[in-house]
């Protein structure tokens, strides 16, 4: 009898022993090399419940046809129709106080949420703007803002003629095709997904092109002459054109701009650009959730009730710059976590004190579909520029190129209703 009380008492504590080691494995997909530095942080400090990062090209897409889903995934355009679903709803975090709701950008939050429920974080969000050279005189310049129409009329102001063509050049909205993009987004054409399928406003669309046709006209003197400046002038960086005198605005975005060599961005300033003092926020919004079928569920919410501490992003923030580790801010862009942008990231990066824009002046976007990518670079921003560079464009809409471009890609999913 002592026999098998002695072999029941050791194997109770054999398995108190285990229980104690026991380690609980988290796999994590993401495609984002800045997710690694986070892991490795939180790896460090927990003893029992590890992360293992397994990379994915589309992870989004790779989670509709998993057999055997991870448990957490970080990417973007992770709430378009196609992936929303396959996640479970977060609220539980939010009503065990795991998370702190009120940290987070309201609207931002909202577009994590389906029918009420939480079902995706946003982690991270970027940002438009227009840079020029520090202190500059310019009696456009003005706090905060670059709002499109006071560019456009800085930039007739910056015009200097040389003989038959511009000696410098403010700025042009051909210079970059994002930023044909971006009017398009500042007159509120609205690209959402509907139903799985791609809508906009077509009335302000046009008005966008209308706007950035006359900008081309009125302004830089007509299409002849702004290629005439580009082929002469736009073969350097624009940073290095802005400090020549050559050029005196360009676009960027937070995280490119921030990208920029310290040496020399030092000499540059900006300004988000926006339309009635508001700014729209990109689209490639990163966002976290955990798949439906994901095995453990539980230790998937301890990263990720670790990850949206205040305390644990200001670590983060600080690692950056002590590591001399190649991340800008939280996701590499602003955090989802209003206190971080308001409070920590100016401490850590100057050139962002007194340019935190107040959380009214954000809008952030709906859901587009998960291959906007493809969509937005192969056909709405050439037909754009078609539109905005040739004297008598096609007549094809942008309806039209989109028919065209599904018969051409009959393997791609249907983008229109």
């Amino acid at each position: 009898m002592k026999k098998y009380i002695f072999l029941i008492t050791g194997i109770l504590l054999l398995g108190v022993s285990c229980s104690q080691y026991e380690r609980h494995t988290v796999v994590l997909w993401t495609n984002r090399p800045e997710i690694a530095a986070y892991v490795e942080e939180f790896n460090a400090i927990h003893s029992k419940t590890k992360v293992e990062i397994e990379y994915k090209k589309n992870p989004g897409d790779a989670l509709g046809t998993a057999t055997t889903p991870p448990d957490l995934v970080f990417d973007e355009y992770l709430n378009a129709a196609e992936t929303f679903p396959l996640f479970i709803q977060l609220d539980s975090l939010f009503k065990k106080e795991k998370i702190d709701k009120t940290l987070f950008y309201v609207n931002l939050l909202k577009e994590g949420s389906m029918d009420g429920h939480q079902i995706l974080l946003p982690v991270s969000f970027n940002l438009p703007l227009i840079f020029f050279k520090k202190n500059s005189a310019s009696p456009f310049i003005v706090p905060f803002f670059m709002n499109l129409d006071t560019l456009k009329e800085a930039s007739q102001a910056a015009n200097k003629k040389s003989k038959r063509t511009h000696a410098v050049e403010g700025f042009s909205p051909l210079w970059n095709t994002e930023m044909l993009f971006q009017i398009t987004k500042l007159y509120n054409t609205d690209f959402k997904q509907t139903h799985s399928f791609i809508t906009w406003n077509n009335e302000n669309l046009e008005k966008s092109i209308q706007f950035i046709q006359n900008w081309i006209l009125s302004v830089n003197g007509g299409l002849i002459q702004e290629r005439e400046f580009s082929e002469k002038y736009l073969y350097d960086p624009k940073p290095n054109l802005i400090e020549e005198g050559r050029i005196s605005f360009a676009y960027a975005n937070l995280t490119s701009f921030f990208a920029l060599p310290p040496e020399k961005r030092k000499d540059l300033d900006f300004r988000w650009l926006s339309h009635n003092n508001h700014v729209h926020a990109l689209q490639n919004i990163l966002y976290t959730g955990i798949p439906k079928g994901a095995g453990n569920k539980r230790d998937a919410e301890i990263f990720l009730s670790w990850f949206f501490k205040r305390e644990t992003q200001k670590k983060f923030l600080e690692a950056t710059i002590h590591k001399r580790i190649r991340i800008f801010g939280i996701g590499q862009g602003l955090s989802s976590l209003r206190e971080i942008n308001n409070n920590e990231l100016p401490k850590l990066h100057p050139a962002l004190m007194g340019h935190i824009p107040p959380e009214t002046a954000l809008l952030f976007p709906p859901a587009v579909p998960e291959n906007w990518i493809t969509i937005k670079e192969h056909i709405i921003k050439p037909w754009l520029f078609q539109q905005a560079n040739t004297d008598n464009p096609p007549p094809d809409t942008l309806k039209d190129t989109m028919i065209k471009w599904e018969k051409q890609n009959p393997s791609q999913k249907s983008l229109l209703d």
